[in-house]
């Protein structure tokens, strides 16, 4: 008999497809109410994949990766899930078999790496959620540049001598050979006179490192330092702008994607609001363009709006030694653009705080393949609870009892959803 992990809200889909579906909470049915054979079920299915996973995590041990990289544990997403399936399990049937837990309908009473104490789970999942707590977090760890930096070389340096800059632009470049020119073109046209940029190639199938080159070379007299990196393989988006963070020496970063613009007063404005505030970072309102035409959600900074959704875009200028002190960009389990989410997140838990630049300076692109056209809704929830488990202070204030299910929660559904939807193409 199959006994399913987690409870799904929903059964008249279950009941469509002649089938019951057996779960803490089902009807109105909590844990007083189960059977002693059912709790014995519940209880060996977490023992076994307690053991399932612990083989994972020596294997993990025994692999060289360099946690602080990666940011946050470094577990694979597959391991990651299996644990949260165990520790639900495990906090929802702790304790004696048969003995009730008159609050195990309302769910996971601690995060995945939250308190150990409140846990009531048995001694063999205890140990296995202090073992996985060694591992990390470590995403509050300072990057280690010269390993970030190995990850590519250098195709194109330009220097202009005696011109110091305040400002580094970083463009991650991706298959962008169509739009990078613009970008690059919208940093000809800032009012801010002396600034560097550095191109990240990011192993693009496509000429767009090529045109950039071209580009920075005509150029060169009007950035203060013009630099193309090369990856040799695809890392991803949280990677490149790492790999520009480490090529880069000045006191202040903005991240440009290749397919954004920026107005001519955008680095200028953000930088005189950074000297004003003494802020560890400045943004500003967007204008979205392109397929659609409509005005972003950027606000004032409210480190308690995090928990509700992302209302900062990642192009924001934002002082190195804050950036370095976070940690750089984490590398999270999809890279669906959720990592500058992740890193305001982080800039909250330090206590460091963002002025918003209420004007249109900042340019998103709306095509076929940006970010908000490419997420569905199944990874926006994972996605989501990931971070809800990354940073438990910022999306649970009054501690992990208040709402801490609601995050593995949606991560189990939104990898169910993402099964169908895969089963059905």
């Amino acid at each position: 008999m199959r006994v399913p992990f987690l409870l799904r809200a929903d059964h008249r889909a279950e009941r469509r497809r002649g089938r019951t579906k057996l779960g803490i909470g089902a009807a109105g049915k909590d844990r007083a109410q189960c059977s002693p054979r059912l709790d014995r079920l519940f209880r060996m299915a977490a023992h076994r994949h307690a053991r399932v996973l612990a083989r994972r995590l020596r294997r993990f041990r025994s692999r060289p990766i360099e946690p602080d990289l990666r940011g946050g544990c470094p577990l694979s997403r597959r391991e990651f899930t299996a644990y949260r399936r165990a520790d639900a399990l495990a906090a929802r049937h702790g304790g004696r078999a048969g003995q009730a837990r008159p609050d195990a309908h309302r769910g996971l009473r601690t995060g995945a790496l939250g308190r150990f104490d409140a846990c009531r789970a048995d001694a063999g999942a205890r140990r296995l959620r202090c073992g996985i707590a060694d591992l990390g977090p470590a995403s509050m760890q300072p990057m280690r540049l010269y390993d970030v930096a190995s990850l590519g070389e250098i195709v194109y340096d330009s220097h202009n001598d005696g011109i110091a800059a305040e400002v580094a632009v970083i463009i991650p470049l991706y298959n962008y050979a169509g739009t990078v020119l613009e970008a690059l073109e919208s940093l000809v046209r800032q009012d801010l006179p002396e600034f560097s940029v550095i191109v990240v190639d990011d192993a693009s199938a496509d000429d767009g490192g090529e045109h950039a080159i071209r580009f920075l070379e005509r150029r060169r007299a009007r950035f203060a330092t013009a630099r193309v990196l090369r990856h040799h393989r695809n890392q991803g988006l949280s990677m490149a702008r790492n790999s520009g963070i480490a090529w880069s020496s000045e006191p202040y970063l903005f991240m440009l994607d290749a397919d954004n613009r920026l107005r001519p007063p955008a680095l200028s404005r953000l930088l005189e609001a950074l000297h004003c505030s003494g802020a560890a970072f400045a943004y500003s309102q967007l204008f979205w363009f392109g397929d659609e035409d409509a005005i972003g959600i950027a606000d004032v900074w409210e480190p308690e709006r995090l928990a509700i959704n992302n209302y900062i875009d990642a192009m924001a200028l934002i002082r190195r030694d804050a950036l370095l002190a976070a940690g750089g960009y984490a590398v999270l389990a999809d890279d669906h653009g959720l990592e500058d989410y992740d890193l305001w997140c982080r800039f909250a838990e330090l206590g460091l705080e963002g002025v918003f630049v209420p004007e249109l300076i900042c340019e998103y692109r709306v095509h076929a393949a940006s970010m908000v056209r490419t997420r569905s809704i199944p990874n926006i929830l994972a996605l989501n609870a990931e971070l809800a488990l990354r940073h438990p202070s910022i999306f649970y204030p009054h501690g992990a009892e208040s709402a801490a299910a609601t995050g593995t929660r949606r991560a189990t559904e939104g990898a169910g959803r993402s099964d169908r939807s895969g089963q059905r193409q």
